[in-house]
């Protein structure tokens, strides 16, 4: 089931990437560094509008379904009529305080305070879009959102040609997004009529009250989160310019882009972690220890070929415009997904035992210490700065995280867990930097086949761990391992 609704999920998201790399390698080019910059910006800004009038509902509804999916009407209902409300009522003074602050001190710009709102009108329906997918995912049918969101996709990259071939720059960027979002959130709805059940009006006020109890700490631990990793875009705008945050901005493309991995690996695990945290603790520790360990031992030779290859990838997503300083921050702040991937199961681990109210210390001592870190250093060192408070304010939340698992669950073994894979991180990292001294290709080879026979020599994983692993995969490639391995 994980992997049905997260390796099917990732699939059509990384075709979505691929596709928007290609989008962004047009539009890049065209907008340049000071522009993509300012709408770099502006989606910063209404993602955190964006967070508060989610509420957090997506991971309650999830939950809550997973549990009891006689109730989902009721559940997605009610948070339906939350999200639409509280919108309704925000959006105005969200939008005024944009205007208010852009008329006193101009630093955001008046074509970027029209994208916020224009970003902010489609914003409504992705709100009830997300409620929508959250429910795919309680009745973990997770691939059929993937596959609208390939369609969608594809329609926003034909308009936003459009807009910016008629010389609407991002502005016109912006104001696309109110019709692809629409037209997502009606087939999303039509899907959940087939599939499930006719969506219809129940108002329940005891469930409301009881939604906004249980959901308020979760969207306080998304903003902070999000606060945590994203509030050095306009810290960095208003100290540095917007050019800088453009080449930023396209460095932190490929690390959004390599984050669908653990956003949707984690939210497909979330579900069956939910009702273990019920029924079978023992099987929740089995299950958190194992997909930590499947996302590090991703991330370490994602982060480390990256590393290899950020100036090319870079230069060919903007050009030369975004160079070198796009390359540089890439290759800092790809190492923040080692820490960030961990961090992201363990968030969800600490949400399905019902301790989403200490996530919120946690997030709190991070943004505390990332805002700190970044108003030092930023004016001094720039987007080098801002990279590195990343890397470091994963590491706090982090060990904040483990202090409420050891808590509440139990300490997590980390040296029996890791210490095998950090061999062969090390052995990839030698080798690699051996075969970069003749070409690069030759080291990201090296490197890679070195980890992956040091992972498999070294049982990285265990026999039950790799038993478990195997029957993730397809019949007839496991029927043919089993085979080989007879012969």
């Amino acid at each position: 089931k994980v992997a049905k609704n997260s390796i099917a999920p990732m699939g059509f998201n990384l075709l979505n990437r691929a596709i928007d790399f290609i989008f962004a390698m047009f539009y890049l080019r065209i907008l340049g560094p000071a522009e993509a910059g300012n709408y770099a910006t502006a989606i910063v800004i209404i993602g955190w509008f964006d967070i508060w009038t989610n509420f957090g509902l997506n991971t309650w509804l999830s939950r809550e379904a997973s549990r009891d999916r006689t109730r989902s009407n009721r559940l997605l209902s009610n948070s339906t009529i939350f999200r639409v409300l509280l919108g309704g009522v925000t959006l105005p003074v969200f939008l005024g305080s944009v205007a208010l602050y852009q008329r006193h001190t101009g630093a955001l710009g008046d074509d970027t305070v029209l994208a916020i709102a224009l970003l902010a009108v489609g914003m409504i329906f992705s709100s009830v879009s997300t409620g929508l997918t959250a429910l795919f995912y309680a009745y973990e049918k997770a691939e059929y959102p993937a596959v609208v969101s390939t369609v969608t996709t594809v329609l926003k990259v034909v308009l936003g040609v459009g807009a910016l071939l008629l010389g609407y720059g991002f502005v016109g960027l912006a104001g696309v997004t109110i019709v692809v979002n629409a037209i997502t959130m009606t087939v999303l709805a039509v899907t959940v009529w087939r599939l499930f059940f006719r969506p219809r009006p129940e108002f329940d006020l005891s469930l409301q009250r009881e939604m906004v109890s249980e959901s308020f700490p979760l969207m306080l631990n998304h903003l902070l989160a999000t606060l945590f990793f994203k509030i050095d875009i306009p810290m960095i705008r208003a100290i540095r310019g917007e050019a800088e945050v453009g080449r930023y901005g396209a460095a932190y493309k490929f690390v959004d882009a390599f984050n669908i991995i653990p956003s949707f690996f984690t939210f497909a695990l979330f579900p069956i972690m939910s009702r273990q945290a019920a029924a079978d603790p023992p099987a929740l520790k089995r299950t958190y220890h194992l997909a930590i360990k499947l996302m590090v031992a991703v991330a370490l030779p994602i982060a480390l070929m990256t590393s290899l290859i950020a100036v090319p990838l870079v230069g060919i997503l903007g050009g030369r415009a975004f160079l070198p300083e796009g390359a540089l921050a890439l290759q800092l702040i790809i190492w923040s997904i080692p820490f960030g991937w961990i961090n992201s199961v363990t968030n969800y681990l600490l949400v399905a035992i019902g301790q989403q109210r200490a996530l919120t210390r946690a997030f709190v001592i991070a943004v505390t210490f990332n805002i700190i870190i970044n108003a030092v250093l930023i004016p001094h060192y720039g987007f080098q700065a801002a990279a590195i408070s990343t890397i470091l304010s994963e590491i706090v939340v982090g060990t904040a995280f483990q202090w409420y698992i050891f808590r509440y669950l139990s300490p997590t073994p980390w040296r029996r867990l890791f210490w095998r894979m950090g061999v062969a991180a090390i052995l990839m990292a030698a080798s690699s930097w051996l075969g970069t001294q003749i070409h690069v290709l030759l080291g990201m080879l090296l490197g890679g086949s070195v980890y992956l026979t040091a992972t498999i020599l070294l049982g990285v994983f265990t026999a039950r761990e790799r038993k478990m692993l195997a029957e993730l995969l397809p019949t007839s490639i496991r029927t043919r391992i089993t085979a080989l391995s007879n012969e």
